[in-house]
Parts: structure tokens; sequence; C-alpha cells
């Protein structure tokens, strides 16, 4: 049985989260890059396994650099992701939810400039 949502009343309440919007979903999109980047730099530490540099010298040395590039991209992202975006996506739901513990529920709305 499948249960349906009805709206209490004629004008439902809609709740929207500029938090997660603004700060959460760079941080998964970085954790998404991070990774792709990881199965793609793993995937050519295999293959630099396979090719034989004195039969397919240019081959091997395309692997390389694209391990070394891939290695360094992965480095910089995930840096930047537990560096920058983790504690910035933090430190703005803990201050969205004070703001919202402190303020009454009749007067309770979602002030843009207290969240930037």
């Amino acid at each position: 049985m499948v249960a349906s949502r009805t709206p209490v009343s004629a004008t439902e309440i809609v709740r929207s989260d500029p938090i997660a919007d603004r700060y959460f979903d760079p941080l998964v999109e970085a954790d998404k890059t991070s990774d792709i980047l990881f199965f793609v730099a793993g995937f050519l530490s295999l293959l630099a396994l396979v090719v034989e540099r004195k039969s397919q010298p240019q081959l091997y040395s395309l692997v390389q650099i694209g391990f070394a590039v891939t290695v360094v991209a992965l480095f910089a992202v995930t840096l930047a992701a537990r560096l920058y975006f983790s504690p910035r996506a933090q430190q703005k739901a803990i201050f969205g939810f004070s703001v919202a513990c402190f303020r009454s529920s009749s007067e309770f709305s979602t002030d843009e400039r207290l969240l930037q």
C-alpha cells in the first residue's frame, strides 16, 4: 500500500534549506570528484604495470604523466574538500541551527543576510 502525502491545509508549508544548497552541495561535488579521480588513478597505476617501457615508450610516458597529473589533482581536490568546503559547511550549519533555536517559531524565517 502506497501512502500519499496530503497537505494539512490549503497553504502547505514549504521548507527550504539555503545552507545545504550554498555550502553542502559544493562539498558533495568535491567528494564525487575525488572519488572519480581515485578510480582513474587506480586504473592508470594498473595500466602502468601492463604497458612495457621498451616496446611502447610513448604510451608508457603518457600513462605515467596521466597518473602523476591525476594524483596531484586528487590531492588538491581532497585537500580543498577537507580544509575549505567541509569546515565552511559545518560552521554555517551550526550557525543556522543556533539562529533557528534562539528565534521563536512565530518570527522564524531564513534571513539571507545571516547565512552569508
